[in-house]
């Protein structure tokens, strides 16, 4: 049920991605999270990269 729900999650991620209207295209990571899980290879740098730009930006 996780793997399909995951797809969905992309599919409309993407498609609100695509529309100037709605920024919810956070739907696109939740979607790739439920279908790699743990095994997202670049979580990790993504997350620390994530890091370095919100410190930077809020200084």
């Amino acid at each position: 049920m996780k793997k399909p729900l995951g797809i969905f999650f992309i599919v409309v991620g993407l498609l609100i991605l695509i529309t100037p209207f709605t920024p919810g295209s956070i739907l696109l990571i939740i979607g790739i999270d439920m279908v790699f899980g743990n095994r997202w290879p670049w979580w990790k740098k993504t997350k620390n990269d994530l890091r370095k730009f919100w410190r930077g930006f809020l200084k």
